[in-house]
């Protein structure tokens, strides 16, 4: 356990070894402040990576008839190398795109308004489409959750 813990200090360049230079010195307001300025340093993309963004939700449904049905949402989008993040297309794009409908006049509802009213999310989730960034839906009939999947002896535990 300290090998491993040795190990990540020296990755992060937190330790001084024999042929090191002294550890550098962060001003950063707080010890949290000065941790994140490290790993800022050390978690960069390289010149040919990108990232990722997963997202999946499931819904457990028990209709009135005592069916089950598990409602299953997912989206997986990539960085650009050299240009956006995925994760600044995801959370920029959707903010621009409702920006512009009701800049154009496309949108009724007043008020604050939530991505529920399908006059928003309809509009958006289709502009996102054609940027490549697709949510892909689907309804499994008398299928378990993943809860389910994992607990074991019907104790709930996971």
């Amino acid at each position: 356990m300290v090998g491993r813990v040795l190990s990540g200090l020296s990755w992060l360049q937190m330790t001084k070894e024999a042929n090191s230079t002294a550890l550098p010195k962060i001003r950063a307001p707080t010890v949290l402040d000065g941790f994140c300025t490290i790993l800022s340093n050390q978690l960069q993309y390289g010149a040919h990576e990108r990232d990722m963004v997963a997202l999946h939700h499931e819904f457990g449904v028990e209709r009135s008839d005592g069916s089950k049905e598990i409602h299953k949402s997912t989206l997986i989008t990539y960085g650009t190398v050299g240009g956006y993040s995925g994760m600044a297309k995801t959370v920029a794009l959707p903010a621009a795109i409702a920006a512009d409908l009701l800049l154009k006049g496309k949108v009724s509802t007043r008020g604050v308004l939530s991505p529920t009213i399908s006059e928003i999310y309809k509009p958006v989730l289709d502009s996102l489409n054609t940027e490549g960034i697709e949510v892909i839906e689907e309804v499994n009939k008398g299928a378990r959750s993943i809860k389910e999947q994992l607990s074991w002896a019907g104790n709930n535990y996971w």
